[in-house]
């Protein structure tokens, strides 16, 4: 049960509406498939996302594994986007990241850089059912990038070119992500950036999937698992977080669906508000990863629709007492 004090911190919300609407831009295309978007960021007056753009050529579509990261701008509050084009490619032959990259997510530091967070599999990668075998793991990598004022980028480092900057624990340890560490969250907190992020380990489920955080000084790393190693939070697929009032709040729409809190950051609580409308692997709009210490209300995002040809959706959320 969660206590009155972790209530208060999510302003004692009842009820997280979430409802969804379509966009232009980056909607249903034949053929094409746009997932997994990132949170998004405003800059210059305009909002950007990134996302996993994969057409029906390549395998396994359209789960998005063998995906590379695109992004789009949007100038009226992310109901219509112009897609700017690729952001981070997969890795050359042979690289850790050669199959694909997805996943994404972002965030600026101080002098204007972006760092863009994905996940990447090799060039053995199959996703064959129950096959845990090493070439199916996965891990996180970053790309520093800067975009001009027309949101054109103008300089793109692979940072982890290579290796990862994330890595699964390995398979002896029994951990959490002694599988695959996924789908980071960027949060800078306490003067260092946080990453929160999916592990599932060997002979799990999708379904089984938790949550763990690192911690670094800076973007690039060397990042640290926090929690001595183990998960912060025993559920969750398909999560989006974000700090408020001095914590953190984390929303699982798939398994383990509902709203958690942890007022440290660390040991998330499942709390007793209710979630109505159903959104997929969402990432929210957060002005806190420009401008750190924002502390404006997460009102809205993109999410994605689950279809034959998947595309991305905008969400709105309304909190009711």
């Amino acid at each position: 049960m969660i206590t009155a004090l972790l209530l208060a911190a999510i302003d004692q919300a009842a009820t997280f509406s979430f409802t969804t609407s379509p966009v232009t831009g980056i909607g249903e295309e034949v053929g094409v498939c746009r997932r997994d978007p990132s949170d998004v960021i405003k800059l210059g007056g305009k909002y950007y996302v990134f996302y996993s753009k994969v057409t029906n050529d390549k395998p396994i579509y359209p789960s998005g594994y063998a995906a590379d990261v695109w992004y789009a701008k949007s100038e009226d509050e992310g109901h219509s986007w112009t897609e700017m084009g690729e952001a981070v490619r997969r890795g050359e032959f042979g690289a850790w990241d050669w199959h694909g990259v997805f996943t994404p997510n972002v965030i600026q530091d101080p002098s204007g850089d972006l760092w863009v967070y994905y996940t990447g599999v090799g060039s053995t990668f199959d996703n064959k059912g129950n096959d845990y075998n090493r070439w199916n793991r996965t891990a996180i990598g970053v790309c520093k990038v800067r975009l001009d004022d027309d949101g054109v980028i103008t300089s793109n480092e692979r940072v982890s070119k290579d290796k990862p900057v994330l890595l699964p624990s390995e398979p002896e340890t029994a951990n959490f992500d002694s599988f695959r560490v996924d789908d980071a969250v960027l949060v800078f907190r306490e003067n260092q950036y946080w990453m929160y992020f999916k592990g599932r380990a060997y002979e799990r489920t999708p379904g089984q999937t938790k949550m763990g955080v690192a911690v670094a000084d800076h973007p690039a790393g060397p990042w640290t698992k926090m929690n001595d190693g183990q998960d912060i939070q025993p559920e969750g697929h398909e999560v989006m977080a974000w700090p408020e009032n001095g914590g953190i709040v984390s929303v699982v729409s798939n398994v383990g669906r509902g709203i958690y809190f942890a007022q440290d950051g660390l040991q998330m609580t499942k709390t007793t508000i209710q979630m109505e409308g159903r959104i997929n692997a969402p990432g929210a709009y957060r002005p806190d990863l420009v401008n750190h210490g924002s502390k404006e209300e997460v009102t809205w995002g993109i999410s994605m629709a689950h279809t034959g040809h998947p595309y991305l959706m905008r969400w709105s959320l309304e909190r009711r007492q």
